[in-house]
């Protein structure tokens, strides 16, 4: 379709996934004629890890696009502290910050597989994007007035719109950004 935008998001992690819903909640009721393809290297959705802390400004993000009830139905309960520090020797307190978790925008101790879930099935629910899998980026160039993403797997996609969620080592980052981040004793700075 002539009138399309076509938005290509490169990663199909939890930033892809929330990309994609942030997308479609914001522009679902634009007259603009949007398609978004989430394309994820792996060859299913699944998450590794442990849990992942999110703060509250990221959780006001998520509330803002209808998804606190099923997030906070998947937090951990954190006893009400925000942070505590305790002696290396024997344990004691030093001091401890509280946190309200009574609140429904809170901060959100979650397994990773479980906020990937959420978001997943939020994105099928909604319609907001097509999910491709087995799709490892390789590169990005312009043709035009449109983006071309190029795969591992030797499809490519055109887009109007590129936006990279494909992490540290991002292919659509290095088409853009050549600095190599040096360890300067406490940070990577480029």
């Amino acid at each position: 379709m002539a009138n399309t935008f076509r938005i290509a998001i490169v990663g199909g992690g939890i930033s892809g996934l929330a990309t994609a819903l942030a997308i479609n909640h914001h522009c679902k009721d634009s007259s603009v004629d949007l398609e978004v393809d989430v394309y994820e290297q792996a060859a299913q959705y699944a998450e590794i890890g442990a849990g992942v802390a999110i703060g509250v400004n990221a959780a006001k993000l998520l509330h803002y696009i209808d998804l606190s009830e099923r997030l906070n139905a998947i937090a951990g309960d954190r006893n009400n502290v925000w942070i505590s520090f305790r002696r290396y020797d024997n344990s004691s307190e030093i001091i401890t910050i509280p946190a309200n978790d009574t609140q429904t925008i809170r901060q959100l101790p979650v397994h990773r597989a479980e906020l990937l879930d959420v978001l997943y099935n939020a994105v099928k629910e909604r319609k907001a994007a097509t999910l491709h899998t087995g799709h490892h980026c390789c590169s990005v160039s312009q043709n035009g007035a449109e983006a071309v993403v190029k795969f591992q797997n030797g499809s490519a996609a055109t887009a109007d719109l590129v936006i990279g969620c494909d992490g540290i080592h991002s292919s659509v980052r290095q088409a853009f950004a050549t600095e190599k981040p040096v360890y300067s004793g406490r940070i990577a700075v480029s």
